[in-house]
């Protein structure tokens, strides 16, 4: 196992769950300052900047200029990737104290941080020694172990089980099911699961809580006059029926989701090219996609809140 040793200091979290309405945050222009004592359900990117929000008390907060903002699990901390000089360094902000403290490895290339449910880990990609990983720091950020060094292509875009144990990992051809020693418990083949749909390093796969189903959006050969390029949807796998289910409408560009409850995702979508990103969640079971935030992508939520 390769590590890479670190000092940063981070809090534990817990998740908190989101409850939100199509019109809960209603006027786009009315944007604040970060509030004192606000607990955000929400982050997203807007023209290169980071966005908060608060559904319950219907407040929607400017930050700074980032990319690929994650919530910590109680929404009172935000990783992100800072771009600086040609260099990317995932970062955390703490909302309490307004400092931003960057994950501190000797590394240049590093992005995308995704928190554990439990909130004591965050894994992010990063290209090291040539190739990309996924590594892992503690919560202390005393140590940040690269967990993906016994795959011998790139992987890509990680996402946690619910357990804090394990992490989805992929490299195009297959997906990998990981612990936090970089064994792979298991193996699926990508084309098994996404059948003739576009996967690229973008796409993020995620596992119900049960295993059973298997979560991710992904490019299709669909004709549309309202898009540039192919068009990407939401599906998900069934492992027990082994049937691959298309869950977002035709017409609707869906990208980065987010699984809360096994039973709602969050994803940003458009229309069409003319029409900026916005955020969306969609339930499972009824299939018909709510309009959350208008100008809005490359989100993150406080899954338990």
């Amino acid at each position: 196992m390769k590590k890479i040793s670190v000092v940063l200091f981070l809090v534990v979290f817990s998740f908190l769950s989101i409850v939100c309405k199509k019109d809960e945050i209603k006027n786009e222009n009315k944007v604040n300052n970060v509030e004192e004592s606000v607990i955000y359900d929400l982050a997203f990117e807007r023209d290169g900047m980071i966005f908060v929000a608060n559904f319950q008390k219907n407040i929607l907060d400017s930050l700074f200029e980032g990319f690929n903002p994650a919530l910590s699990p109680d929404g009172h901390y935000l990783a992100f990737t800072d771009y600086n000089g040609g260099k990317r360094h995932v970062t955390i902000y703490d909302f309490n104290t307004k400092k931003r403290i960057p994950i501190n490895i000797p590394n240049d290339n590093n992005y995308g941080p995704i928190w554990s449910p439990d909130g004591k880990l965050i894994a992010f990609n990063i290209f090291y020694n040539n190739n990309w990983y996924i590594a892992v720091a503690n919560k202390e950020n005393t140590t940040i172990r690269i967990i993906t060094d016994k795959i011998k292509r790139g992987t890509y875009s990680p996402s946690w089980l619910s357990d804090s144990k394990k992490l989805l990992v992929h490299d195009l051809d297959y997906i990998y099911l990981v612990d936090l020693d970089g064994n792979i418990l298991k193996k699926y083949f990508v084309n098994d699961i996404a059948k003739d749909l576009l996967v690229s390093s973008q796409t993020r796969f995620i596992m119900s809580s049960d295993e059973k189903k298997l979560f991710f959006s992904a490019g299709l050969d669909e004709d549309s006059d309202d898009f540039d390029e192919p068009p990407e949807a939401i599906f998900y796998y069934d492992f027990n029926l082994k049937k691959l289910n298309r869950l977002s409408p035709k017409g609707l560009y869906c990208a980065e989701i987010i699984l809360k409850n096994d039973s709602i995702l969050y994803f940003y979508a458009a229309k069409d090219n003319e029409e900026p990103f916005s955020i969306y969640s969609i339930n499972i079971f009824e299939k018909k996609p709510i309009l959350l935030v208008k100008n809005g992508s490359s989100l993150s939520v406080s899954i338990n809140r």
